[in-house]
């Protein structure tokens, strides 16, 4: 195995324009159409990078002399890292998968922890918008105490009603919209986490039935900025955030005691 450096690689020490034609080239090779990239038979293609020169892998089909065998590689053609079967490479990335599911007893805390946070935010917009509210009441009470005194009791003339009339106008229309602004969304915060738990309790499978732009979806919500594989096995620089902060909940911080029936870990 190795990776592409300057004696391996012919395009180093070629003129600029040439170099410049033939970038153009493997970069149409290995991204080619949205059809080709979008194969549900390699749903991992162009998402894996080599953990060697950290191209993205492709993939395609070989003809066997009694079968078709379908194998992932590097697109580097002097790269040999990575040259594996469909079927281990598949099996490993859900193997992968499965070591990022946190024990459920830290899912259920962390499903906690954000619905008395939702609760707090939704409780601070409530005040913001009943006082957004008031606001509105109060204007338009100014606004009919104004047409008062100019209809009913002479106090002032036209063009001071006018004046003060378009002005609380003005002021009525942006206390609307800043009142419209603060409405409370319906959400039904409890399905959504108990939909987001079932996604993370249950990756590997829902992964192995998804079509293949739910796979990729999937794929780039659990690692924001992919994965690599060598030696046969993935790595990631970076899960997705509840991961990360699955793992901050499980893991005790030095001086502090775990709670009782509470063991900080994943499973194995």
């Amino acid at each position: 195995m190795g990776c592409t450096t300057a004696e391996q690689d012919p395009s180093f020490g070629e003129p600029r324009d040439f170099r410049q034609s033939t970038s153009t080239t493997r970069w149409q090779a290995a991204h080619g159409s949205a059809r080709q990239r979008n194969n549900p038979d390699f749903p991992l293609r162009n998402f894996v990078r080599c953990g060697c020169c950290d191209r993205p892998l492709t993939a395609s089909w070989s003809t066997g002399r009694n079968s078709r065998y379908a194998y992932y590689r590097c697109q580097n053609r002097t790269c040999k890292s990575v040259n594996l079967r469909r079927e281990d490479m598949e099996r490993l990335f859900i193997d992968f998968l499965g070591q990022l599911q946190p024990k459920s007893e830290y899912l259920r805390l962390f499903g906690e922890i954000i619905f008395d946070v939702w609760k707090q935010k939704q409780e601070q917009a409530t005040v913001l918008h009943e006082a957004a509210l008031r606001n509105v009441r109060e204007l338009q009470e100014r606004k009919q105490r104004l047409v008062e005194a100019f209809v009913y009791k002479r106090e002032i003339d036209r063009v001071t009603y006018q004046e003060q009339l378009d002005k609380l106008n003005e002021e009525i229309a942006l206390s609307e919209i800043e009142e419209r602004d603060t409405r409370i969304d319906e959400l039904d915060v409890q399905a959504a986490i108990s939909h987001g738990e079932f996604l993370l309790l249950n990756a590997p499978r829902l992964w192995m039935e998804s079509s293949l732009e739910q796979k990729q979806r999937l794929q780039e919500v659990f690692f924001p900025r992919g994965v690599q594989f060598e030696d046969g096995a993935y790595r990631t620089a970076e899960t997705s955030m509840i991961f990360f902060e699955l793992e901050e909940i499980s893991t005790p911080k030095e001086g502090l005691v775990a709670l009782p029936g509470i063991e900080p870990g994943f499973e194995d």
